[in-house]
């Protein structure tokens, strides 16, 4: 038995063919999380808790996975890993979050992570994801513009440095040249 509920974090499925790309972007689109594959969720006395069945953990059960990742809009970079023993084996899922919010499945489902359920973006929180992500981008590329000006200035600055102090010389070579005639 898993003691752990699901939540917004953490997801059971009884099978890897039970997994869908909606399962995989709507924990990306929250702040990551983990699918349980081969663990049938239970309830007793008003708890929710994890049975562990097992599932068929070889590289087509993998494959299949992986393919349903790369299928979402972009493309979810998931980590694969078995555990237990026997007949008793799982596989854990680790979701990223995804860096750059929403994500969708190649259906065109937005979905979140909310609890321990998928829901739909609605378009307010649609339009707060694509914010928070224009924003994003648009304080970075800020900042690598302010590092080109601050370069830009700093080069400018040492041409003006070595012009003045070739001016400076001049003028002092010119002075120097001014007080050996007079003094002839």
């Amino acid at each position: 038995m898993i003691r752990g509920e699901e939540g917004t974090d953490v997801d059971y499925k009884e099978s890897p063919q039970a997994v869908t790309p909606e399962d995989i972007v709507a924990l990306a689109n929250a702040r990551g999380g983990t699918i349980i594959v081969g663990v049938k969720e239970q309830r007793k006395d008003g708890r929710q808790y994890g049975e562990i069945l097992g599932c068929s953990t070889g590289e087509e059960e993998r494959r299949k996975l992986l393919h349903k990742a790369s299928s979402c809009f972009p493309p979810m970079n998931i980590t694969l890993t078995e555990e237990g023993s026997g007949t008793r084996k799982v596989i854990r899922v680790d979701v990223p979050e995804a860096p750059a919010k929403p994500c969708c499945s190649p259906s065109g489902a937005y979905k979140i992570r909310r609890g321990s359920i998928n829901v739909a973006i609605d378009p307010q929180l649609m339009t707060t994801l694509i914010l928070q992500r224009e924003s994003d981008q648009f304080l970075s590329r800020f900042k690598e513009a302010g590092k080109e000006v601050i370069s830009a200035l700093k080069k400018t600055e040492n041409y003006l440095d070595a012009r003045i102090q070739e001016a400076q010389d001049a003028a002092e070579e010119a002075a120097s040249a001014a007080e050996d005639a007079a003094s002839r």
